[in-house]
């Protein structure tokens, strides 16, 4: 069993996107796993992220 859902999976057991925005805006928001809330506010951006910037700055092996 998977411990945490795909952004597809909490879109799919909503019917319409407005139960999935009356979730949102309920109590069930708190319930909300804050990683998956960040996808989806990210998800809601135009933003694009630089991926090879951002791999090009990754340390693989951090020093001690």
């Amino acid at each position: 069993m998977r411990k945490h859902r795909t952004l597809s999976d909490i879109f799919a057991s909503f019917g319409t996107s407005d139960e999935f925005i009356n979730a949102i805006l309920s109590k069930q928001r708190n319930r909300l796993n804050l990683e998956m809330r960040r996808d989806l506010r990210l998800k809601l951006t135009n933003f694009q992220p630089n991926i090879n910037a951002l791999a090009a700055a990754h340390q693989t092996h951090p020093s001690h």
